[in-house]
């Protein structure tokens, strides 16, 4: 298949024939004719003003291996062989590993690269990256303020956000449950406890009768109320610390919690909103199984966290501004780390090498230096899955020894 119901025949076993003017030169040329259709992307831009229909890339990886694995000529393979695949491992914060797994596999039909990403909770990311054999790690900002800027680069990614969101039995009134950032502490840190409460019912009158008390739902990952990128939002929201309040654990993931406050009355959950776990919770505020509550300053409410409210938030690199008012509250930013200076092994003298080489055996190469960087360059230019998240182009000069300039 070549694009919808359209396909070709290829000669999977052909032979010379001088008599005919079939050489295995223009076999090969003809299935590199066909990988090039089917791989490159001009070929699907065409494709698409026409009013064709390319294929899935899921679909051209498996066509490609066949084209080069089971097409010959004389016996021999007609297809230009692809040079060693190169292993790039990396660690992702879990936040990020629904997009990962759209990516790799894109990434992986186009590239001799092989993504190894490891998923890593945010307590485990120091360990992850000082173990020497990451070309990469995704994570939120706060781990990056420990990293030495003189032996690794910090690249922003993406902002995401946290909703708040709130069951009340189906009522009406969930969707119109506004607080503050100062507000929605004082309910994690247990302070507030009933939906009735004074400070609750000052902006939500019509919580004054609802005098259930507030189920807050959580993954429980450090024994409280507050997930650690929560936490960390909340600190950055409120410019000062947050206290959470012990929890019992009501799940393992984020789907969970949101299933179970999705049956559970008057309860409430603050959640990322990314990938699919944003997904499902945009349909359930639409079939009215829960609402989100409304994020209020003294100028603006918030609902939901959209492209709109969080593209204020990023800071320009190199400039220290203030967050502007229209900036949703609670949200981070999530960095990507390379290191400053790859391949260990490209030392400076043959001795100095021969020294190294049994010390530095899982130290990332050059070259996986590079292909690590190639993949980056290559999600923020490339990959176009929709999300709710704002990329930002920040990368600092990374050397590479012995493959090229910067």
């Amino acid at each position: 298949p070549i694009s919808g119901y359209t396909y070709i025949v290829i000669d999977k076993d052909a032979r010379s024939s001088r008599r005919r003017h079939r050489t295995c030169e223009s076999h090969r040329a003809m299935v590199e004719f066909w990988r090039w259709f089917l791989e490159d992307a001009a070929v699907e831009e065409v494709m698409h003003r026409r009013g064709f229909v390319a294929l899935p890339k899921t679909v051209v990886s498996i066509l490609i291996t066949w084209l080069k694995s089971e097409v010959r000529c004389d016996g021999a393979l007609s297809a230009l062989q692809d040079d060693p695949t190169v292993v790039v491992c990396g660690s992702v914060q879990q936040e990020a590993s629904y997009e990962f797994g759209l990516m790799e596999p894109a990434y992986e039909a186009i590239a001799p690269v092989d993504l190894e990403t490891l998923t890593h909770a945010y307590a485990d990311g120091d360990a992850a990256w000082r173990s020497g054999s990451l070309a990469f790690m995704v994570s939120i900002d706060d781990l990056h303020k420990k990293e030495q800027t003189e032996a690794a680069v910090h690249m922003m990614w993406q902002t995401f956000a946290f909703a708040v969101l709130v069951n009340l039995d189906g009522t009406s009134a969930q969707s119109a449950v506004r607080m503050t950032v100062q507000t929605l502490a004082q309910v994690l840190s247990g302070e507030i406890s009933r939906w009735d409460h004074p400070r609750l019912v000052t902006d939500n009158l019509h919580l004054a009768g609802v005098r259930e008390e507030i189920a807050v739902l959580s993954r429980n990952e450090n024994g409280t109320r507050c997930e650690h990128s929560l936490e960390l939002a909340m600190r950055a929201a409120l410019q000062g610390g947050v206290s959470c309040a012990p929890s019992p654990a009501h799940s393992t993931n984020d789907m969970q919690v949101l299933e179970r406050m999705a049956t559970t009355p008057y309860s409430m959950a603050v959640l990322p909103m990314m990938g699919s776990l944003g997904e499902r919770i945009g349909q359930g505020i639409r079939k009215g199984k829960f609402g989100v509550a409304k994020l209020k300053d003294d100028a603006t409410d918030f609902s939901l966290p959209t492209e709109t409210s969080l593209a204020p938030c990023v800071p320009v690199p190199g400039q220290d501004t203030e967050t502007p008012r229209s900036c949703y509250p609670l949200h981070l930013h999530m960095f990507v780390t390379f290191k400053r200076d790859y391949g260990p092994h490209c030392a400076h003298s043959a001795d100095d090498s021969a020294v190294r080489k049994e010390e530095d055996k899982d130290v990332v190469t050059a070259e996986q230096g590079l292909e690590a960087v190639k993949f980056w360059l290559w999600e923020l230019t490339e990959f176009t899955e929709e999300r709710v998240f704002v990329d930002v182009l920040a990368l600092g000069p990374v050397r590479m020894h012995s493959v090229g300039p910067e």
